[in-house]
């Protein structure tokens, strides 16, 4: 289990912050309600196959970095072809690590669709459950200690750069390790070597959300009264925006990735 390789290592440095991405039309609905719901997400998916355990709804982020991908069009390709489309990064507040209840060091989505399958050599889609990390820590400091372990620094994780070369402690390690070193991994879609951070509350804008990252363009023209609404949940709320008229969602995940990645270096990453 990954659990039992990282309990030795620093969990005292700065958490990152978690993101959820969304489409920019699925973000107004969340406006309206006033938080993020867990009603839309299962984990493990529906569509899983050889799952033993009971199917919960969360909110998923990642770690730091706002990675999501989603369909978006009948062919699932990866060319938008609607404003609504466009993705929105959420970025929660430092304090709501604290209502997660685990994560996994990679995209489980990827995961259960076989894509690690040449890392992940194992019998049932059921054996995620060696890769969880459950928090128990007073301050949910097992995500610290990974990224001590397997990047030694939030720099290195934010810039996807692994910085491992002990023996793995477990087969499983082992087989993370190899995921995390497969150099076929794209820049702009570091997903595999990404945290996923469960939430199994909703999260409020008042309460848990820091930023908003969204595309200036449908800011300005599509959602002119966005940033309003948005302060009017929270005042505190800074509104960030990323431009370009890039015609992919990788392309604009890019853009929201060095907006998320500055946010963070400036306001309050330390280490």
């Amino acid at each position: 289990m990954i659990k039992s390789c990282i309990t030795s290592n620093n969990g005292e440095m700065t958490h990152l912050l978690c993101c959820h991405t969304l489409r920019q039309d699925h973000f107004q609905f969340a406006i309206e309600r006033g938080y993020l719901t867990t009603e839309f997400s299962l984990y493990p998916p529906k569509d899983v196959t050889g799952i033993s355990r009971e199917r919960v709804n969360l909110v998923y982020t990642f770690y730091g970095l706002p990675l999501y991908k989603y369909k978006h069009n009948k062919n699932n390709t990866n060319r938008l072809e609607k404003a609504h489309f466009t993705p929105v990064g959420i970025l929660l507040n430092a304090a709501a690590i604290h209502k997660a209840i685990r994560f996994i060091p990679f995209d489980s989505g990827a995961f259960f669709d076989g894509l690690y399958d040449d890392h992940c050599l194992v019998d049932s889609k059921d054996e995620i459950k060696n890769f969880e990390v459950d928090f128990i820590s007073p301050h949910n400091q097992e995500v610290c200690q990974a990224v001590d372990r397997y990047f030694t620094t939030n720099s290195n994780y934010l810039e996807g750069k692994v910085d491992f070369f002990d023996d793995p402690f477990t087969k499983e390690e082992d087989m993370l390790v190899s995921l995390y070193n497969d150099r076929g991994i794209s820049e702009v879609d570091r997903r595999a070597k990404a945290f996923e951070v469960h939430f199994e509350t909703t999260l409020s804008f008042k309460d848990d959300v820091e930023a908003v990252i969204i595309h200036r363009g449908v800011k300005e023209r599509v959602m002119p009264n966005i940033e309003a609404e948005i302060k009017n949940l929270n005042s505190k709320i800074e509104v960030l925006t990323y431009s370009g008229s890039a015609a992919s969602i990788s392309e604009y995940v890019s853009r929201m990735i060095h907006v998320a990645d500055e946010h963070q270096r400036k306001n309050f990453l330390k280490h």
